[in-house]
């Protein structure tokens, strides 16, 4: 009887202490990929702020390219009066 119950008792052990290493593995894993996503969304962000940039640049070309073309139809007709 006292075998038996010593047998439950390390196996009871043994069983808690997989359950311990599992939860840290599983701790381990929830943060490495919590790293992940924060990565992707760096990443994300970086590259939203890129295509804004780029397109904020396009815009001022298109800007000044409207704007000399607007002062060269002044000065044309500017010639004709």
């Amino acid at each position: 009887m006292e075998s038996k119950f010593l047998e439950q008792a390390r196996a009871t052990v043994a069983t808690n202490q997989k359950n311990i290493e599992l939860e840290s593995q599983v701790q381990l894993l929830n943060e490495k990929l919590a790293c992940e996503v924060a990565e992707r969304e760096r990443i994300l962000q970086e590259k939203m702020q890129a295509l804004q940039e780029e397109e904020e640049r396009k815009r001022q070309v298109l800007r000044e390219e409207m704007r000399q073309e607007m002062v060269a139809a002044l000065a044309a007709v500017a010639q004709q009066v």
